[in-house]
């Protein structure tokens, strides 16, 4: 419960100082402070929208409950958003998942089934009606609901791998690093 409490005001401060501007092609918001652009909630977007120039800084888009279908190639995408890690796809119920594999320096997040609700509201620029501290706190409820969401994808997604031999593997050599560094400490300390 600390490390949740902690997370969230680490949330709220980040979100009190946080610059946010339209941006790709002006109908998602960057987040400089988060590196994120969102391009949440638009059932109309089909397409993963493109900045007419690189587009640095930003390490995830969420393009959560859209109707997209495909990405563009990964070094298409990559030219644009250079620092570019990972996009959020969920709830796009036409997306073809058989694409994922073709990225192997973006990682794509697509829900499928279950998953498909998604927990993101979308950013918001401060206004006259609500401003950064509405704005604050609107990202603190959304970035809750969303670390909820993600915390539960990856136990899901541990449950799948724990028994491939690749994971028991990974398992063994950590324990055994483990072991030859308490070791190593008793040792020389």
């Amino acid at each position: 419960m600390y490390l949740l409490n902690l997370i969230l005001l680490s949330t709220f401060i980040i979100a009190l100082s946080a610059s946010t501007f339209k941006c790709a092609d002006g109908s998602c918001v960057c987040d400089t402070d988060q590196e994120v652009v969102s391009c949440h909630n638009n059932a109309s977007r089909t397409e993963l929208p493109m900045p007419e120039k690189r587009l640095r800084g930003f390490v995830a888009i969420g393009i959560t409950r859209n109707d997209l279908k495909t990405l563009p190639p990964e070094e298409e995408i990559l030219q644009k958003y250079p620092d570019l890690l990972g996009i959020d796809v969920c709830g796009n119920k036409n997306f073809d998942t058989s694409i994922i594999p073709n990225y192997n320096k973006i990682h794509i997040l697509a829900c499928e089934g279950d998953e498909e609700k998604t927990y993101v509201d979308e950013t918001t620029v401060p206004t006259d009606d609500c401003d950064i501290q509405c704005v604050a706190m609107q990202k603190v409820e959304s970035a809750k609901k969303y670390l909820k969401h993600l915390y539960q994808l990856l136990l899901k997604k541990v449950e799948e791998v724990k028994d491939t031999e690749f994971f028991k593997e990974v398992s063994r050599t950590a324990s055994s690093v483990g072991r030859d560094f308490m070791e190593f400490l008793r040792n020389h300390t």
